[in-house]
């Protein structure tokens, strides 16, 4: 086993985290191919209810009954309606972990357990200082315009399909 396939198997084993209904992510960041700086999945702020389940929150309980991903069931398509989701994506998360734990994330890789990152998420990436993105999902984003990939490699980012 190579490192890639080591590590894209970390970050499909974070992926198993998330409550998303619509889809399962994960993603850790890795420094000099030897240490797991931050993992992240997508999902809701601490302390928001995931969809589909009672969450329990400061003594108060709160109850979602979603039984299936809010925007499918308005009718949104991969990449649209992201306006009425709670969760963020596994990317972003684990940037957000990264600086919660104050850790520097500049100089590492990404390795993503899904497609290659949307737009909003590219930009952060960018300026969190990510060399390299690997990604395992040849799954493309709606066309909306500007890519996350185009992104990425515009600004020197390593972007490759594993």
């Amino acid at each position: 086993m190579n490192w890639d396939e080591y590590f894209m198997n970390i970050a499909n084993a974070v992926a198993m985290k998330s409550h998303c209904l619509s889809r399962q992510l994960g993603a850790i960041a890795v420094k000099d191919n030897k240490f797991i700086v931050a993992t992240g999945y997508n999902g809701p702020p601490v302390g928001y209810p995931h969809c589909g389940e009672n969450y329990e929150f400061k003594g108060k309980t709160y109850t979602h009954t979603f039984s299936e991903c809010p925007r499918h069931k308005a009718g949104y398509k991969s990449g649209q309606g992201l306006e009425i989701c709670p969760a963020s994506h596994a990317e972003l998360n684990v940037l957000i972990e990264a600086a919660r734990l104050g850790t520097k994330i500049e100089g590492c890789k990404l390795y993503l357990s899904g497609p290659n990152p949307c737009r909003e998420c590219s930009k952060a990436i960018v300026n969190a200082g990510i060399i390299e993105v690997i990604y395992k999902d040849n799954i493309a984003y709606p066309d909306i315009g500007l890519s996350g990939k185009t992104i990425l490699e515009t600004c020197g980012v390593k972007v490759r399909l594993i």
